[in-house]
């Protein structure tokens, strides 16, 4: 049957049900196969036919929805499994760079898609001319389709209508998280998930339904905090001796305010971590001075290879995001008005504050939550590049996000609380875009025992990490000659993401990738103050505004006192485990806006 032309009748109907249920069969099992590819795992890891149908029923309720909307069967079907097919594949791609599968704020990609968000998915991407040429003819295909298919039922035939209310009714259901979607197959008891990461849960369930149990998640989402553990460790530490250690930084005496400068340096990390890499010229001197003299530390990131936001939201609030259930991502995972951190307590004393970040403002909703953060201005890639920042490799320079920070500190008649967001040494680590310095590139020195591949990606990744240690001097010196006091926070988010640098040299202490620690550095005009070894990130806003002299905030009090006391008693688990509990039940009380009321 060609064209538009209708085939209506009880038997044809019959006859395309018929042949459409054996490739819905196939479709379901094809996606639990595809499914289990992406993560790694045999076809029948945690099969069972409850966990096959879940994983499918998503596709099943779209091919229906799409069937009752074209009263076309093979064209729907094709759709479904295409954009499925596409999306185990970017998990796979995620899932080999980042250790981590898609979830579900990575969607955030599908409501916020613009040029930069583009750039960034497309960089990972090798689009070769026979895969360009494949798409192209798919597309004919459907469209091809789209017109000789026939349609096989009548417009306002009961069997289309009735399968159109029912596919809308699910997908609504699926979107408002609530029956069948909220429990059974999508529950907590079958998804088995972890609190310290997505992946038990796609592994258990799969991959759309563990997406399904998190949206659930994410809907009813309540900031609930545990009275009885925040109570218990607030009288635990007024029952110990909170003062300031020998290592802290002292809070400074009232005068002139400073300005509060953070800068979070992209993948930064301590090449020397990776063996062979102590025999080579060091890339980091600034950073390795700077911890020489006990103006730094390390710490363990809450993430690794990406999810920059993690240790972002950390250092910027003094918040865990371990405190908030089911939070992977906590710029689009949680919701708020308000977002209290460093930012609205400097404000709150006078400072005002800007925000730079070499890509889109919408990235990871960052104009968003900036805005409740309480940000002043949010200074972005198009505003960047206007000001005259250029390029080196695929990203913006940090030599450009420097001097628009110094050109932003110099203009301002008032103290400023400043944060830089870098990006210059963002993968992918096998891009050949061009560099400012091919010299410089061309003489870094690499480790034995590296295959022609990884050795490109750790090249790359060195020339960058070098650049950011040379702003970082730049940005100290810059500092130091200025007629106003300072404080500096700088640190890496996470390490890089290239799993086969890490396989073929490995780290010096043993331990894997995840574990590493990464470095930060806490520097001001007091050429005397030191700081812990070791912290964690949401301690870092705490000693910052401490070496502010902005030290009466009570949460940041509070986050200093346990940091301290756990730093102090490392091995009392019993007595770790209560200010840990604490201080998640803390930080819900503080995003909710009720801290103050639990320390009366």
């Amino acid at each position: 049957m060609i064209g538009k032309r209708p085939v209506y009748g009880p038997r044809m109907l019959m006859l395309a049900l018929l042949l459409l249920a054996p490739l819905l069969v196939a479709f379901v099992l094809a996606q639990w196969c595809a499914d289990r590819w992406s993560l790694g795992l045999a076809w029948g890891a945690y099969a069972s036919g409850g966990r096959v149908l879940a994983n499918g029923a998503v596709g099943l309720s779209m091919f229906l929805l799409l069937a009752a909307l074209t009263r076309q069967l093979l064209l729907p079907l094709l759709l479904v499994a295409g954009g499925h097919a596409l999306f185990y594949a970017a998990s796979a791609i995620k899932l080999r760079l980042l250790g981590l599968p898609v979830m579900l704020p990575d969607l955030h990609f599908l409501t916020a898609i613009d040029a930069a968000s583009l750039h960034l998915f497309l960089s990972y991407v090798d689009i070769t001319l026979p895969m360009a040429v494949s798409a192209g003819a798919v597309l004919v295909v459907l469209m091809a389709l789209f017109w000789l298919e026939p349609r096989w039922c009548r417009p306002l035939a009961w069997s289309r209508l009735i399968v159109g209310f029912v596919s809308m009714a699910l997908l609504a259901g699926l979107w408002m998280a609530v029956w069948p979607w909220s429990a059974g197959w999508y529950g907590r008891d079958a998804m088995r998930p972890s609190p310290l990461s997505a992946m038990p849960a796609a592994l258990h369930g799969g991959l759309m339904p563990s997406l399904i149990y998190y949206h659930h998640q994410q809907r009813h989402r309540r900031l609930d905090v545990d009275a009885s553990a925040l109570r218990e460790a607030v009288a635990r530490l007024k029952a110990q001796s909170t003062g300031p250690t020998s290592a802290m930084i002292p809070a400074k005496p009232g005068g002139t305010q400073p300005d509060v400068v953070i800068v979070l340096s992209e993948s930064f990390m301590d090449p020397f971590v990776l063996k062979g890499m102590q025999e080579l010229p060091d890339l980091i001197p600034n950073m390795r001075a700077a911890l020489r003299r006990h103006h730094g530390g390390t710490m363990l990131a809450p993430t690794f290879g990406g999810g920059t936001v993690r240790t972002e939201f950390e250092v910027l609030t003094g918040m865990p995001v371990e405190a908030f259930q089911d939070v992977y991502y906590p710029y689009v995972d949680l919701s708020v008005d308000a977002m209290p951190g460093v930012v609205s307590e400097l404000e709150r004393r006078g400072y005002s504050s800007l925000a730079i970040h070499g890509n889109a403002g919408s990235f990871w909703n960052r104009s968003s939550t900036y805005r409740a953060m309480g940000v002043d201005r949010f200074i972005t890639q198009r505003m960047m590049k206007n000001a005259g920042s250029v390029l080196d490799g695929g990203w913006t320079a940090d030599r450009s996000m420097t001097d628009i920070l110094l050109k932003e500190l110099g203009r301002s008649s008032k103290p400023t609380v400043a944060i830089a967001i870098s990006i210059e040494s963002h993968g992918p680590y096998d891009s050949r875009a061009k560099v400012l310095d091919p010299a410089a590139l061309a003489s870094i020195r690499l480790p034995p025992g590296l295959d022609p591949a990884a050795a490109f990606q750790l090249r790359n990744y060195l020339y960058h990490l070098h650049n950011a240690d040379k702003e970082l001097g730049r940005l100290l010196e810059a500092l130091r000659g200025r007629q106003r006091p300072f404080v500096l926070l700088f640190f890496g988010d996470h390490l890089p993401a290239f799993q086969g640098v890490y396989e073929q040299l490995g780290f010096v202490d043993g331990r894997d990738g995840p574990q590493q620690y990464v470095p930060w550095l806490l520097v001001s005009d007091d050429p005397g103050s030191t700081v812990p070894p070791v912290a964690r990130p949401w301690e870092l806003p705490a000693l910052t505004m401490r070496a502010a002299g902005e030290d009466d905030s009570a949460w940041f009090d509070f986050v200093r006192q346990v940091g301290e006391q756990m730093r102090a008693n490392p091995s009392d688990a019993k007595a770790n485990d209560i200010l840990v509990r604490g201080l998640n039940a803390g930080a819900n009380a503080r995003l909710s806006g009720k801290f103050d009321g639990y320390l009366r």
